[in-house]
């Protein structure tokens, strides 16, 4: 008999086994519009992660293109980086929240 945890939705489908991994939030970070980094010793415990989340509104016809920062992780740091081309297009840059982890 297998031991473990397993999660069904009402119609009876398994949503979650002990094959599946489960991510855990270490912390998040805002961007500002400005290239940066960030350090968590925790991101080398597992195959680290980060999402992006552009705030503020989204440019309508005619506005400014919006940059929003590439992220990077190595090791334990997160960088991330203003698109070279968001500038020679004068771009609006998107203060972010960058929410990062470990699976």
């Amino acid at each position: 008999m297998p031991v473990g945890l397993e999660i069904y939705n009402a119609a009876g489908v398994r949503t979650f086994s002990t094959n599946d991994r489960v991510g855990r939030v270490l912390g998040s970070v805002s961007t500002g519009t400005i290239d940066g980094s960030i350090s968590h010793q925790e991101l080398t415990n597992g195959q680290a992660f980060c999402n992006v989340i552009p705030l503020g509104s989204i440019p309508g016809p005619g506005d400014s293109p919006l940059a929003i920062a590439e992220v990077t992780i190595v090791g334990g740091t997160i960088r991330w980086a203003f698109p070279a081309w968001s500038a020679a297009v004068g771009a609006q840059r998107a203060n972010s929240v960058l929410v990062f982890g470990v699976f």
